[in-house]
């Protein structure tokens, strides 16, 4: 039984639908495609020494014959050595047009060419065909030299060349992939990597595609309905143009690795994450479309840049858009949209110095959460979020979809916050236990509490817009609160009672006060600003007083000694 038998025949009509202008391939008769004609060697001649009506081919005895090369014009140019199949046995040729290896498993075929090229780099060319494997790991593509790093290894795939396996060959226990890639100074191109996932069980850990070397190129490679690709403890990696769709577990995952780049690339309908990535640095994912995930990406302690590139859910409802718990790194969104049906569309957790940078993006979605971000207070974390349009489909009441908490320096700039459906009793965005605190130039629309801000330690809210709201702001236990030119909201002052002589009242309201004082018996009035005393009245004889003023910014302190307590007004100075 040929080991073509391990594929159903109704997939192998699919997989060979799917070869454009494939190469037969007959005993003694090797063709290759060049451009839409096809250049076929020619059989081997008679030998002279026979006649033409002769009905044998046997030479006279002591005569030999041999079969002249393939024309030169027929092999393929700039290739050392070259990879096709016939009838379920897998062929090498080299650059002269000579056959020189044969297996049934098309592996040992790739593996014996690399081999003949000693680390000394070269390029491989694998011909149209369906290339199924019986084992897994299938192709394993090593480059090394015994010293000092080897010479660019460039393996491609001509237009239909697939790379599969048989039935029942995977299981959810396997690790590696159907082509791993070592070594380093490695380029793959024009593949496609089928993992028959109809017929096996692929589980984390197991790759069609399986990276673990260093500078390593992978371009237009498709990986589907399998594990995806793994890029594993390796460095200087750049992926582009890949497709990894409908996979088992992760489309694309980058784990202990550094200086990785993922661009202009499709990540679809795999059923873990899209992307996930873990404990790396240096990671870029730039130009790409992630959709119909069961999530979309995981980013897990590592530094990672993610722009111009859609995550979006259009025929599934996904868990996370975006989901990341980093520390001692940095996590760039930029220039991206998350968008369609999905419970969470941004949430981080960030901790130990962690930094996360949203700018630029559009953010709508996220029936549970909007945006999160969380830390534990005095950890270091920081978050900025600029210049991004946030609209939520939130719908439970009292609830907040966008929640920021515990991060020590926060900065909102320049955003829009919107609610997806007519105003309710949904809130908007929640700051709580943080640090230093920048609201600025922010739209809050349609919201029940536009913004409420809880036990920070200094918040300024400057020129921000807060429209279609019942309660623009709210806030509690802020330490110290600045707020100037916000239209939409006006903060209300209410004069204090006056305190016992020589107690200090200070001004918690977000905007400067004047306080007008007058009547009563005073003896001295001191003010407290930016922990400077200052002493603004002082009499050795009680004194009546009339309409004395003082202006106090927010966090300023006012203390009158009197015999009789005065009368006070405060009046806010926007």
């Amino acid at each position: 039984m040929s080991s073509n038998d391990n594929v159903s025949k109704s997939r192998r009509r699919l997989l060979e639908a799917a070869l454009a202008g494939a190469v037969a391939v007959g005993a003694g008769l090797v063709g290759y495609e060049l451009g839409v004609e096809t250049v076929r060697c020619p059989p081997c001649p008679k030998c002279p020494q026979i006649p033409a009506n002769a009905t044998t081919t046997t030479p006279t005895s002591g005569v030999s014959c041999s079969c002249p090369p393939c024309p030169a014009q027929s092999i393929p140019q700039g290739y050392d050595y070259i990879i096709f199949i016939n009838n379920g046995n897998y062929y090498v040729m080299n650059s002269s047009g000579q056959t020189i290896y044969q297996s049934s498993d098309p592996g040992s075929a790739i593996s014996y060419a690399i081999n003949q090229l000693g680390g000394k780099g070269g390029r491989i060319l694998i011909k149209s065909g369906v290339y199924i494997c019986n084992s897994f790991p299938c192709i394993t593509i090593s480059n090394t030299a015994s010293g000092g790093s080897p010479g660019l290894l460039v393996v491609e795939g001509e237009e239909g060349a697939i790379i599969t396996v048989g039935n029942g060959v995977v299981s959810s226990s396997s690790s590696g992939g159907l082509v791993q890639v070592n070594g380093s100074n490695v380029v793959i191109t024009n593949l496609a990597i089928d993992g028959n996932s109809q017929n096996n069980n692929y589980g984390n850990g197991a790759y069609n595609l399986l990276i673990n070397g260093d500078s390593i190129w992978v371009f237009n490679v498709s990986a589907l309905n399998g594990g995806g690709v793994g890029v594993v403890n390796s460095s200087n990696v750049v992926i582009t143009d890949l497709i990894s769709n409908g996979n088992e577990y992760d489309g694309v995952y980058i784990g202990g690795s550094r200086d990785v780049f993922l661009i202009n690339s499709e990540v679809v309908g795999n059923a873990n994450y899209g992307i996930e990535i873990n404990n790396s640095s240096n990671v870029t994912i730039s130009g790409s479309l992630i959709r119909d995930n069961t999530n979309g990406i995981n980013n897990q302690g590592s530094s990672v840049s993610l722009v111009n590139s859609v995550v979006e859910f259009v025929s599934i409802t996904g868990n996370y858009g975006i989901n990341a718990s980093i520390g001692n790194a940095s996590f760039t969104i930029s220039g991206v949209s998350v968008r369609g049906s999905m419970k969470n569309a941004i949430n981080v957790s960030l901790s130990s110095g962690a930094e996360l940078t949203i700018v630029g993006s559009s953010v709508a979605g996220g029936s549970s959460g909007t945006l999160g971000i969380s830390s534990t207070p005095g950890s270091g974390a920081k978050a900025v979020v600029m210049m991004t349009q946030f609209k939520d489909a939130n719908a439970t009441s009292n609830s907040y979809p966008y929640v920021i908490s515990g991060i020590d320096s926060v900065e909102l700039i320049n955003n829009s916050f919107t609610h997806g459906n007519a105003a309710s009793s949904v809130n908007g965005v929640e700051v709580m236990n943080s640090g230093y605190v920048i609201i600025r130039g922010n739209e809050v629309s349609g919201y029940n509490v536009g913004l409420s801000i809880g036990n920070c330690n200094y918040v300024e809210l400057i020129n921000n817009y807060f429209t279609n709201t019942t309660t623009p702001v709210m806030y509690t236990g802020v330490k110290q609160m600045v707020a100037k030119s916000n239209a939409g909201y006006t903060p209300a002052v209410t004069t204090p009672a006056i305190p016992s002589s020589g107690s200090s009242t200070v001004n918690t309201y977000p905007v400067p006060v004047m306080v007008f004082i007058y009547g009563g018996s005073v003896t001295q009035i001191t003010v407290i600003k930016a922990g400077q005393q200052y002493t603004i009245f002082q009499s050795v004889t009680p004194q009546s007083l009339n309409g004395e003023y003082v202006i106090l910014d927010p966090g300023d302190s006012i203390a009158i000694n009197y015999i009789q307590p005065p009368n006070w007004v405060w009046v806010p100075n926007y």
